[in-house]
């Protein structure tokens, strides 16, 4: 069986452990037995997870030394033919409402993406088709919560003009050009490629690597069968949410609802509701998680979280073990040794 990297297990027991600690739930303090929720045991050992196929192709070789080469690429304005989704274009634009043009629905030469969803919806596809040059007149309604009080629900006539399509022209790649780039680590173009495909293969593979414990550990909780979810510890986790985005409010001193919008939530109940299907997930997976520990037999103490610590609180940065404790608490190093001890056990007796 082959063993995921330490590199890839550490980072999936800290994402894991990342929530159930905010609440400081552990084994002993849980407040709800599992056994009560689950009408039907999953399965957790003999489960076969293929890994995905990590080839690195030629043409993501080149898509990534293009993107990094971004600065040398040049610009080619084409001002005929159509335009389909996923072309860049340059277009003017004019919105009216009820006759009236105002400063945020217009713009002159607008650099934009076809699909990219960035402008109000119904727009993008009535562009796909187009023929450059040509002008034309498409209507759409603006949302009933759009930003302007004034404009939310109207209906809104636009007169939008694509004056060219966008083409990025790349360098051409030589040994002249790549020598001349004055890289340390290839001077040629065969090297420059070389370079690039050992980078993007390492980064495949650690990627499917993750991919694949986080396949084993879904497979793992789908095949539960849960009844119902302690609401108590559902709405734990929403508050623990909550509390963190007011931090970070505070922290960077804007508003509550200002926070919610850098987080891409247009609403405060659009992030309570993401926020209770996370908690629900996370209920669900703590479920399953210690009906497995128990059943299995792992256990850490207190007792053995302090020999932990005073065992590797150098490898954690640490000055002290008594400064490591500090930090994290015997609770949160329970909690890692649990699961430690579980993805040991998980990875003996599944395939990967």
């Amino acid at each position: 069986m082959k063993r995921t990297s330490i590199k890839v297990m550490l980072s999936f027991l800290v994402l894991s452990l990342s929530v159930s600690l905010i609440t400081g739930c552990s084994k002993s303090g849980l407040g709800y037995d599992p056994n009560d929720y689950i009408t039907k045991v999953g399965k957790y050992a003999g489960l076969v997870i293929v890994r995905e196929d990590t080839t690195v192709t030629e043409q993501e070789i080149l898509d990534a030394i293009y993107a990094d080469l971004s600065d040398y690429a040049t610009i080619n304005d084409v001002k005929e033919g159509t335009v389909v989704e996923g072309d860049r274009v340059l277009m003017d634009f004019t919105g009216s409402v009820d006759g009236k043009v105002y400063d945020n629905t217009q713009a002159k030469d607008y650099d934009y993406v076809l699909g990219s969803g960035k402008l109000l919806d119904g727009i993008d596809e009535n562009l796909y088709g187009k023929t450059v040059g040509e002008a034309f007149v498409i209507d759409v309604k603006l949302p009933d919560d759009y930003y302007d009080g004034n404009l939310a629900g109207k209906n809104m006539s636009l007169e939008i003009l694509i004056k060219s399509k966008r083409v990025t022209v790349n360098p051409e790649l030589t040994d002249d050009f790549v020598a001349g780039l004055k890289v340390s680590e290839f001077n040629t173009v065969d090297k420059m490629k070389a370079y690039y495909r050992a980078e993007l293969q390492t980064a495949k593979d650690e990627a499917a690597d993750e991919k694949q414990v986080n396949d084993l550990w879904k497979a793992i909780v789908d095949s539960y069968e849960i009844s119902s979810l302690p609401q108590s510890a559902v709405n734990a986790y929403v508050d623990a949410l909550v509390e963190e985005a007011e931090v970070n409010a505070e922290t960077y001193g804007v508003t509550y609802l200002n926070i919610l919008s850098y987080m891409g939530f247009a609403t405060e109940s659009e992030f309570l509701s993401h926020c209770t299907k996370q908690a629900e997930q996370t209920v669900r997976e703590d479920i399953v998680y210690y009906h497995i520990i128990g059943e299995v037999g792992i256990s850490f103490s207190k007792k053995e979280a302090k020999k932990f610590a005073e065992e590797n609180y150098m490898q954690f940065g640490y000055a002290s073990s008594k400064q490591f404790l500090e930090v994290y608490g015997t609770d949160y190093i329970m909690e890692y040794l649990n699961k430690s001890a579980l993805w040991d056990y998980l990875l003996e007796n599944n395939q990967l």
